[in-house]
């Protein structure tokens, strides 16, 4: 975890300004006011806690709401999917308790929402659904990390009507925020419906669509110009810079009114719109391309049901059938996930056998031909059943290793700072706090820990790659560790790792980052005789977020695991981060919508655009670098940090408790070691809910 010091001063100074120029309450309530301008997920509103908006003297009971929320959201959104399966699968199981509470979304009041009794319910209706289907049918509780990822970067960034955003520089608008919107969430599509339209983004398909209750669609764009238009056959083509955006109907179009930012569209009816990104090559097809995309228009997959069988899968989808004016079949196709086809590449380690002839568009996706279900069997893969804790040197006595041993704790990361600052302390007494913290360890029974530097005696100047590729620099970094390495000599059976350096400061969108991986493959070539067989981490680039793994490089040997963190998002787990504990700052809630962080100003205080929907979905989207690096090169993983900070306890338990606990089903469907931050103080256990939950992971992954 790193303290963004190079911009904590700017942001203390913005805090004081703004509690000294303002009442911090009202500052904190306009927070609120613009979250509920987004859409309530399954329509939790409650028209008393909305009126209380215009008045910053009920925060903490507005606050307490928008927890329970998140509560609620989540048992819905899990109540939709257990609910589309048994329609799927005709099931005969009990329902009506569950169908029962849509009906207190209305108006949502958490004193009258029997949340228990749902989520009993729940539990009930899916052992139903899973001894009649004979296996698994939630994603989030199996083990297959082939399945479907809202993996929105295989083209753009996660759609919304708010703003669709590509990676061409375009940007397509249909609603603003504040308008009343319907919205749903699930594990492969996202829905926003309005009095005039239902927008749906789903991962299943390669595009997007809009369903019209009007004659006429009104969107803001930019970045696009007119390319070509065939309104008798239904479709027109707007082009960016790099790319072709092929816009197909199933209804003749009246008129297309494409000006400056302005798209204008026309139907002598209500019609379907729906749009595919396509490469500039294809532009001389593009008759041939708009009759297949308005095939898929008729019928296009929206929902997947998934069976799993020990390590056989069956993914059964249900599709929004649509009329079309013109004279074309309705394409029946069955999608494939993403990483299935990932996993068929020649080079990839961990290998899919799916049996069926596979078809691609020229978009890149996926499917087979004239089935509505796909099947395949998964490989066998290890799994690491393990999870622990990051504990500082300075911070743990021997009764800590021994609670969290009882609590169930398997591993801890070991971290190699302390206050005062560990730079300053002579080596005796670093060498000091290792021993004594390893032999406490030792005694305690049952953990094995990594050891950690983080960063505090690391050259300084290793902060981009012009240091990682300094001789001077490699040779004071290998004998630092390798007096570490001395010193834990002693205690090899305990030790499962060696984490070289903690979130690098070196980041694939500004440098090059190929000599960080040649600055590690040498500091491991002369560490290894000292280390024996112990592993190296190596953690990713971009300061340890998963996306850094897209540029894991091999390092020439074995015995290597890969190390990311996983905070997203953080403007949840690090709210308040930005100006530290400033009480101006709104909370922020999980699942919910939320903007995006700024770590150079106050987030909430940006005009910012990048409004989404952040649910276990979205998160597992985050993390599609660690599910390929472990199909494509059979890597071994480790998240090395996750959590919640204190910040969250305070006014958003039951949401800390909920990304808690989504993390961990996901540390575990990936079958990795984790090890949340910490246990020291203003982390996930200061937080009575967090630790409880991860006490209760624990105990049943013994």
């Amino acid at each position: 975890m790193q303290v963004f010091t190079v911009v904590i001063g700017t942001v203390i100074a913005l805090a004081s300004s703004a509690l000294a120029d303002s009442d911090w309450r009202e500052t904190r309530l306009a927070g609120y006011q613009t979250l509920l301008k987004y859409p309530a997920p399954w329509g939790l509103r409650n028209k008393t806690i909305e009126a209380k908006l215009s008045s910053a003297d009920h925060l903490g009971e507005i606050e307490a709401w928008l927890d329970q929320r998140s509560r609620a959201a989540e048992l819905l959104g899990r109540a939709d999917y257990l609910l589309f399966a048994h329609r799927l699968l005709n099931c005969t199981a009990a329902k009506s308790e569950v169908e029962q509470s849509y009906a207190a979304v209305k108006n949502f009041d958490p004193r009258h929402f029997k949340f228990t009794s749902l989520a009993n319910s729940l539990d009930i209706l899916q052992a139903e659904l899973e001894k009649a289907a004979g296996g698994t049918i939630d994603p989030v509780t199996g083990t297959d990390i082939f399945t479907w990822i809202k993996a929105w970067d295989l083209g753009y960034e996660e759609p919304t009507p708010y703003r669709a955003a590509y990676v061409d520089g375009v940007v397509i608008r249909l609603i603003k925020p504040g308008d009343t919107v319907d919205f749903r969430s699930s594990w492969t599509t996202n829905t926003y419906t309005t009095s005039e339209m239902t927008i749906t983004y789903s991962i299943l398909g390669p595009i997007s669509v809009i369903d019209l209750k009007t004659n006429a669609l009104a969107a803001e764009i930019s970045g696009l110009t007119k390319l070509r238009e065939m309104p008798a056959e239904g479709w027109f083509a707007l082009a960016s810079k790099g790319n072709i955006y092929l816009f197909v109907s199933n209804r003749k179009i009246d008129k297309v009114d494409c000006s400056g930012t302005d798209l204008r569209i026309g139907f002598h009816a209500p019609a379907a719109v729906a749009y595919a990104r396509l490469p500039l090559s294809v532009e001389k097809d593009l008759p041939t391309l708009a009759k297949f995309y308005q095939a898929l228009l008729q019928h296009q997959p929206v929902q997947c049901v998934q069976i799993q069988k020990g390590n056989h899968v069956e993914q059964i989808f249900q599709y929004i059938d649509r009329p079309c004016e013109f004279p074309i079949k309705p394409l029946l196709a069955a999608p494939l996930p993403h990483l299935v086809f990932l996993s068929l590449k020649p080079s990839s380690k961990l290998k899919v056998n799916i049996g069926m002839p596979i078809r691609r568009a020229p978009d890149g996706w996926s499917f087979v031909s004239d089935t509505d279900r796909i099947a395949y069997d998964m490989p066998e893969r290890p799994y690491a059943h393990s999870g622990g804790i990051n504990v500082w040197l300075d911070q743990a006595t021997g009764s800590t290793y021994r609670e969290l041993r009882d609590l169930g704790c398997k591993t801890v990361r070991l971290v190699c700072r302390s206050s005062p600052g560990w730079e300053g302390m002579t080596m005796e007494k670093k060498k000091e706090l290792v021993c004594r913290n390893l032999t406490w360890i030792r005694q305690a029974g049952n953990i094995k820990v990594g050891i950690d530097l983080h960063n505090e005696w690391l050259p300084a100047a290793l902060k981009d790659a012009r240091g990682f590729q300094d001789p001077a620099l490699l040779r004071e970094f290998t004998e630092r560790w390798k007096a570490i390495l001395s010193w834990c000599e002693p205690y090899r059976d305990v030790i499962g790792w060696y984490d070289l350096m903690n979130e690098p400061l070196i980041f694939c969108e500004r440098e090059p980052v190929k000599p960080y991986a040649i600055f590690m493959q040498k500091a491991i070539h002369q560490l290894r005789p000292y280390a024996g067989t112990t592993p190296f981490l190596v953690e990713a680039v971009n300061m340890a977020n998963a996306g850094g793994l897209a540029f894991w490089e091999d390092l020439g040997q074995s015995n290597i695991i890969a190390g990311y963190h996983d905070y997203w998002p953080h403007m949840f787990t690090h709210q308040r981060c930005v100006e530290p504990g400033n009480p101006s700052m709104p909370a922020v809630f999980y699942p919910s919508f939320m903007p995006g962080i700024s770590w150079t100003s106050p987030s909430w205080r940006n005009d910012s655009s990048d409004w989404h929907y952040w649910d276990c979905w979205k998160c597992n989207s985050f993390s599609l670098p660690v599910y390929s690096l472990l199909i494509e090169k059979g890597v071994r993983l480790d998240c090395g940090e996750y959590g919640v900070v204190g910040y969250a306890g305070q006014t958003s338990p039951i949401s800390s408790t909920i990304w808690l606990r989504h993390a961990v089903e996901r540390f575990k469907r990936l079958g990795i070691n984790h090890n949340a931050w910490g246990f020291h103080g203003g982390f996930t256990w200061n937080i009575p809910q967090a630790k409880e939950e991860l006490h209760k992971f624990w105990t049943r992954n013994k």
